[in-house]
């Protein structure tokens, strides 16, 4: 048997803690606060978190966080949490009759957008988002009071309260899908008898029912309690000002005489596999999952580095763990694809609003899950356990290791170098919640990215020290569960086949995957006498970036930005894409720009190649849509060579795959030949021969007198025959249509400044407008779209919805609605507060990479300059020129 995964770990961390800090044999010390967060509690024992962000200029968000949650119901109770916490909408002593609804309303602040109720296994939050502090002073001082009123006085109305079982019955209702249903029927098998085997959509539809006012009382009086209770505000505020006014409201919150402890589920461990077999015939394909349990850390643990490095490791295991898995589904035989493999807790209730938390204090899981059809159940476990087995046996190679870590280092700097616009209010008190809720720890991303930087140097970690830790996770032989859930009941699933399965591939003889070569010819690719000087250098007006025109006809444009250190990214196109296919590529135009990612670059697979750059610390991907033919990556700036060493390959040594074409017809059922695929190669390889077509862009932390000198030998080097071409225009034949679920409104519009600015501020407003007029009645309504370029310029306004009723009254409610809209105009407040908030948008103010791409993607391949005028011409937008938008775009449906 198996030593505990923490007895194990801990030598491990200690060993990787000792690069970085001073650590004794027992003791690990706290990671220091972010320094943003002022934290504290008051005379009662309530806990309060206020953070100052001024990532979005005057807005923040409020929120009450509360301990129990799922977890503390009984099981006459199911969904009780919830039921209060939609309560707390309709009335407090405060705030009676709906008016926090109606305040929040007009400040800006919309129902089921900025209005957040999240119900979690050990604890819930309710709150606002975005509140336009900067605007409405006193709109903080109110927020603080609806708090005060959420925390100890809802109004629990006998009216009121059967008003919310008729709200909520619709909401339960809304939210029913059959992946939900086989997730509520997993759980009640896990957890038969308790309460938790409650937390589904009928059981909480049969227990709401029977609420009562006293019975409310009495659960929300035991349980809402300051000491087990938190507020969290984060944005642009002045925190003195807010901790002083936070002692003294909450403060005179009444402490209860005696206080009822949190005791959360404990799940033994098991010696042997559990099988859950599961039907609905509302899935679309079968799934097999191989849940293998594991312990967690304590709670002393999770306030320490050993948590980021243990984070770090289950995110090299899942991410290696899914790739071998989706490797070696190529050459299966039978269909395999939907391949996930994640690490977290052992259940998470479907009826929770997040699986940030734990439903039990001493379990976790490794997860693996994959697709199939129906009959093949058996080989897709058989498949699994082998995979899992072999994992356990001979771990991962260097190579993956290696990509895996490039891949997380990717995702750490770029959190890093863009924390400024990505730290966003719901980032700091989604931090704050996780850290009252889970103990977990409220280190800054820049102490975060020090602390795993000086884990992250030559000779500290190495791939068999992951795989010592991978194999406490990955444990086949024991603490095993599978589900496996399918579109109809098949008498064949049995326990006996499938324990003799398992067993059988546990026992199976298995072999290590080979490595990927790292000494690869790409490397050693030499073209330095072949390399030929720029033929012209210019500026490019809106941003100052060098543009280069080289000898073959291409176009290179670099825009050097410090935002992020040491890192690029990168974007190549050439105008043309499937719009230019013919014959049999034209035959298969939905396919191509799937598809054209199976090929071979230098004799390599997608793999192998993803393996090679994960040395190099680089990325990079080619593809073809209905405009273009592509190419995007990022890498390290020490790497800038080497990432055009592999652009070149891209476009001289590109080789069709079979094998994972035949992998795609096998697993998704496509009725494309060998022939065609090979005709469909041969029309995207030759989109890529024509480097004169392509414009490649580059931005970052880049040595622009570097990257000229490798564009004259790699780039200046293609292929190229002097042509330049341009897509096809056409009528709009590919845009979305109208669906069960969805209304689509589709304008021909000019892809223009003006309109890409009118589009934006009223797809907001209807998405205000049509939230706060159905959000409450429990109809789920989103509004999303956008102003497009190709084939020709038009306007897409999508509007889903899901209701309990039938789909042709529920369109038609929307739809009036909408011609209310457009008949009255907009609604002043709503009109402001779009603009404001649309305003503020951080990602304009930090100009990043990611900007600057925007603003030179947009203007060399649409000729147009479309984000700056966003933010320089917000302020003078008017009403009168909304509502004519609004009325053009919702009153011209599908114009040509």
């Amino acid at each position: 048997m198996k030593s505990n995964r923490l007895d194990r770990i801990f030598p491990l961390v200690l060993l990787l803690l000792a690069v970085s800090i001073p650590v004794s044999a027992g003791t690990v010390e706290k990671l220091k606060d972010d320094p943003r967060i002022l934290r504290g509690t008051t005379g009662n024992g309530m806990s309060y978190y206020i953070v100052k962000n001024a990532a979005k200029k005057g807005y923040a968000d409020f929120y009450l966080v509360q301990k129990g949650g799922m977890a503390v119901e009984d099981t006459s109770e199911a969904g009780i949490t919830r039921f209060l916490q939609e309560m707390s909408l309709r009335g407090t002593r405060n705030f009676p009759d709906g008016d926090i609804i109606k305040y929040l309303r007009r400040i800006g602040v919309v129902y089921d957008r900025g209005i957040k109720l999240e119900t979690y296994e050990n604890g819930c939050v309710t709150g606002m988002a975005d509140v336009p502090v900067g605007r409405i002073p006193s709109s903080a001082d109110s927020c603080l009071l609806i708090l005060y009123n959420w925390s100890y006085s809802i109004n629990l109305d006998d009216e009121d309260v059967e008003r919310e079982k008729v709200s909520r019955t619709e909401r339960l209702k809304v939210t029913d899908s059959p992946e939900r249903r086989i997730a509520e029927k997993s759980y009640g098998a896990a957890f038969a008898g308790g309460a938790f085997a409650r937390q589904n959509m009928d059981r909480q539809i049969e227990d709401l029912q029977h609420f009562t006012p006293k019975h409310l009382r009495n659960y929300y009086y035991k349980w809402f309690t300051p000491e087990k209770q938190a507020i969290v505000v984060s944005g642009d505020i002045d925190q003195s000002k807010i901790e002083t006014y936070i002692k003294t409201l909450f403060s005179t919150v009444p402490k209860p005489a005696m206080t009822v402890g949190l005791h959360y589920a404990v799940i033994p461990p098991k010696d042997t596999v559990q099988f859950i077999i599961l039907s609905d015939p509302g899935l679309k394909h079968s799934q097999v999952s191989l849940t293998m349990q594991t312990g967690v850390l304590n709670d002393a643990l999770r306030l320490t580095g050993v948590a980021l490095i243990e984070d770090y490791m289950n995110t090299l295991c899942c991410s290696i763990f899914r790739k071998r898995l989706e490797e070696s589904a190529m050459s299966a035989g039978f269909p395999v694809y939907g391949i996930d493999v994640e690490y977290g807790p052992y259940f998470v209730s479907p009826m929770a609003d997040s699986a940030v938390t734990r439903i039990t204090s001493n379990r976790e899981a490794l997860t693996i899950k994959v697709n199939t059809d129906e009959k093949h159940i058996y080989d897709a476990l058989d498949f699994i356990v082998r995979e899992a087995e072999r994992v356990d046996r001979y771990g991962f190679s260097n190579p993956e290791y290696e990509l895996a870590n490039s891949e997380y280092w990717r995702m750490l700097n770029r959190e890093y170098y863009s924390r400024v616009s990505s730290s966003t209010n719901a980032y700091y008190s989604n931090m704050c919640i996780s850290n009252f809720l889970n103990g977990r720890s409220l280190a800054s991303v820049e102490l975060r990215h020090l602390y795993m930087s000086k884990i992250n140097v030559p000779d500290t970690l190495y791939s068999s020290q992951i795989n010592s830790y991978t194999r406490l996770l990955d444990n086949p032989e024991r603490d095993a569960l599978v589900i496996i859930s399918t579109p109809s009941e098949q008498d064949y699933f049995d326990h006996d086949h499938l324990l003799g399965t398992y067993v059988t591939a546990l026992a199976s003889p298995c072999d290590s995957l080979k490595d990927a070569h790292g000494d690869s010819t790409i490397f050693k690719l030499d073209l330095s006498s072949r390399r030929k000087e720029i033929a012209k250098e210019s500026r490019e007006k809106i941003t100052g970036a060098v543009v280069w025109t080289l000898p073959n006809g291409a176009t290179v444009v670099c825009k050097n930005s410090d935002t992020t250190q040491g890192r690029f990214i990168f974007n190549a196109f050439g105008k043309g894409g499937v719009s230019l296919a013919k014959d049999t590529a034209a035959k298969w135009t939905t396919e191509l720009g799937t598809i054209a990612g199976f090929c071979r670059i230098c004799g390599y697979d997608s793999f192998e190649l993803d393996r090679m750059m994960a040395g190099r610390d680089m990325s990079l991907s080619s593809g073809i849509n209905d405009y273009s033919e592509f190419l995007s990556g990022e890498g390290s700036s020490e790497s800038l060579e080497d990432f055009l060493r592999f652009v070149y390959m891209c476009f001289t040594s590109r080789a069709p795959d079979t094998l994972a074409f035949r992998a795609y017809l096998r697993d998704h059922g496509s009725k494309m030949t060998m022939d065609d695929y090979y005709a469909c190669f041969d029309y995207i390889s030759g989109r890529f021969r024509n480097a004169s077509n392509f414009t490649f862009i580059f931005t970052g932390d880049i040595d622009v007198e570097k990257l000229k000198e490798f564009c004259g030998t790699y780039i200046a080097t293609l292929p190229a025959d002097g042509a330049r071409n341009n897509w096809e225009r056409g009528k709009i034949n590919n845009a979305e249509t109208d669906r069960i679920g969805r209304i689509v409104y589709k304008t021909p519009m000019d892809y223009g400044k003006e309109n890409y600015l009118l589009f934006n501020v009223a797809r907001d407003i209807i998405d205000r407008y049509l939230c706060a007029r159905f959000g409450e009645s429990g109809m789920l309504v989103r509004a999303s779209g956008d102003l497009y370029f190709y084939p020709s310029g038009y306007a897409l306004l999508k509007v889903d919805y899901k209701a309990s009723g039938s789909d042709d009254g529920t369109r038609r409610e929307i739809t009036d609605a909408l011609d209310s809209l457009a008949k009255n105009g907009v609604d002043p407040d709503d009109f402001k507060n779009v603009v404001s908030s649309l305003s503020s948008n951080p990602e304009i103010s930090v100009r990043d990479n990611d900007y600057w791409m925007k603003i030179l993607y947009g203007r060399y391949l649409v000729g147009k300059n479309l984000f700056p005028y966003y933010e320089e011409q917000m302020t003078k937008l008017t009403k009168p020129a909304v509502d004519v938008f609004i009325r053009q775009l919702l009153t011209e449906d599908d114009a040509e």
